[in-house]
Protein backbone atom coordinates (compact mmCIF):
# COMPACT_ATOMS: atom_id res chain seq x y z
CA UNK A 1 0.00 0.00 0.00
CA UNK A 2 1.20 3.64 -1.06
CA UNK A 3 0.97 6.29 1.62
CA UNK A 4 0.91 9.84 1.18
CA UNK A 5 1.88 12.29 3.96
CA UNK A 6 -0.41 14.88 4.67
CA UNK A 7 -0.33 18.67 6.29
CA UNK A 8 -0.65 18.72 10.00
CA UNK A 9 -4.02 20.63 9.38
CA UNK A 10 -5.55 18.07 7.55
CA UNK A 11 -4.68 15.35 10.15
CA UNK A 12 -5.70 17.84 12.62
CA UNK A 13 -9.59 17.46 10.86
CA UNK A 14 -9.28 13.71 10.45
CA UNK A 15 -8.90 12.92 13.81
CA UNK A 16 -12.19 14.27 14.67
CA UNK A 17 -13.49 11.81 12.44
CA UNK A 18 -15.68 8.92 14.21
CA UNK A 19 -16.50 7.15 11.64
CA UNK A 20 -15.91 6.81 7.69
CA UNK A 21 -16.07 9.77 5.77
CA UNK A 22 -15.38 10.89 2.30
CA UNK A 23 -12.77 13.13 1.16
CA UNK A 24 -13.11 15.64 -1.13
CA UNK A 25 -11.20 18.38 -2.86
CA UNK A 26 -12.23 21.96 -2.97
CA UNK A 27 -13.74 22.15 -6.13
CA UNK A 28 -16.20 19.09 -4.71
CA UNK A 29 -14.19 16.31 -6.63
CA UNK A 30 -14.58 12.41 -4.85
CA UNK A 31 -11.14 11.88 -3.84
CA UNK A 32 -11.91 8.63 -1.53
CA UNK A 33 -12.47 7.57 1.61
CA UNK A 34 -11.17 7.60 4.97
CA UNK A 35 -11.34 5.42 8.29
CA UNK A 36 -9.90 5.88 11.17
CA UNK A 37 -7.84 3.71 13.42
CA UNK A 38 -10.27 3.61 16.56
CA UNK A 39 -8.77 4.98 19.38
CA UNK A 40 -9.30 1.29 21.29
CA UNK A 41 -10.75 -1.56 20.12
CA UNK A 42 -13.71 -1.88 22.61
CA UNK A 43 -14.85 1.72 22.52
CA UNK A 44 -13.74 3.19 19.64
CA UNK A 45 -16.20 6.13 20.30
CA UNK A 46 -13.75 7.26 23.37
CA UNK A 47 -11.80 10.60 22.70
CA UNK A 48 -7.76 11.34 23.11
CA UNK A 49 -9.11 14.05 25.98
CA UNK A 50 -11.11 10.72 27.79
CA UNK A 51 -7.91 8.69 27.76
CA UNK A 52 -5.73 11.39 29.07
CA UNK A 53 -8.08 11.69 31.95
CA UNK A 54 -8.15 8.12 32.70
CA UNK A 55 -4.37 8.06 32.41
CA UNK A 56 -4.21 10.80 35.16
CA UNK A 57 -6.72 9.06 37.80
CA UNK A 58 -4.95 8.13 40.79
CA UNK A 59 -4.98 4.23 41.82
CA UNK A 60 -4.61 0.98 40.00
CA UNK A 61 -2.42 -2.01 40.95
CA UNK A 62 1.01 -3.45 40.36
CA UNK A 63 1.52 -5.97 38.41
CA UNK A 64 2.84 -8.04 41.71
CA UNK A 65 -0.40 -7.47 43.68
CA UNK A 66 -2.51 -8.30 40.19
CA UNK A 67 -0.43 -11.88 40.46
CA UNK A 68 -1.03 -12.02 44.00
CA UNK A 69 -4.76 -11.37 43.80
CA UNK A 70 -4.56 -14.38 41.15
CA UNK A 71 -2.25 -16.75 42.78
CA UNK A 72 -0.04 -16.60 40.99
CA UNK A 73 4.04 -16.13 42.84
Amino acid sequence: MSEITIPDNVAAALTQARGRVHLRSQSGQLLGEFTPEPLVPWDPSITREDIERIAREPGGSSLDDILKRLGAS
